[in-house]
């Protein structure tokens, strides 16, 4: 039986310095598109990486969002499928990196 561990020891052993590498392209793009006002949805991160698949944004922003360095923001028109998706916000406690 394998027990989970609760989000704030999680939050206590990550670090910046622990994201693999796209794990923190992806949260630096949040970070940097929520310092301009925008809280984009996957796609939008996806299209602002240069990716043309938003598959490889989601597992590293579910990562992200697992141990709460980013959080639902809201519900919207996707600016890059027209459908509605949430969108999202890095969470103030966390810097950007430059690794």
């Amino acid at each position: 039986m394998s027990r989970r561990m609760r989000d704030t020891s999680l939050l206590a052993y990550h670090s910046l310095d622990d994201l693999g590498e796209r794990q923190l392209k992806v949260f630096n793009a949040i970070r940097q598109m929520n310092s301009r006002g925008r809280y984009p949805t996957d796609r939008e991160v996806a299209k602002f990486l240069g990716y043309a698949d938003p598959n490889k944004v989601r597992p590293r922003r579910n990562d992200l969002a697992r141990v709460g360095m980013v959080v639902p923001y809201e519900k919207r028109k996707c600016k890059v499928s027209d459908k509605l998706a949430w969108t999202w916000r890095a969470t103030p406690n966390w810097k950007e990196s430059t690794k």
